[in-house]
């Protein structure tokens, strides 16, 4: 993910912040190599506590180390807002919680149109503020 990012955008990323299905030695320790800044979820659940093996999972514990301090849990929540309010949008107010079409190349087609939608939207908002 973080390689097709960055072809995508041309640019060496300084920041990742994942959640907990991203979490693995490989993962984390691929970020330090690229001299990317890291920030994934242990765990599922807040406040409860991991028990991590530093001898068997040194990248992981070193990781559950560092979203504990203040600093670590303010960039994580940074999530949250980043990703998460597009996504609540596309569930709550479209209403699109599962595909009409099958076949990849659909379902990309159908998908490409659900995310434009809150762009047009937003262009369509845009146009009526300023006729007034």
């Amino acid at each position: 993910m973080v390689t097709a990012t960055q072809d995508t955008y041309g640019q060496q990323l300084a920041i990742v912040i994942a959640d907990a299905g991203y979490c693995s030695e490989a993962n984390i320790t691929a970020l330090n190599t690229r001299g990317i800044d890291g920030y994934i979820a242990v765990g599922r659940e807040t406040g409860k506590v991991v028990s991590i093996n530093p001898e068997t999972r040194p990248a992981t514990a070193r990781m559950w180390d560092k979203l504990r301090t203040k600093e670590g849990r303010a960039v994580y929540r940074e999530r949250k807002w980043l990703s998460e309010a597009p996504n609540g949008w596309i569930k709550s107010v479209l209403g699109f919680r599962q595909f009409i079409v099958r076949g990849l190349k659909k379902v990309a087609g159908e998908w490409d149109l659900v995310c434009l939608s809150p762009s047009l939207r937003r262009l369509f908002a845009m146009q009526v503020a300023n006729v007034t």
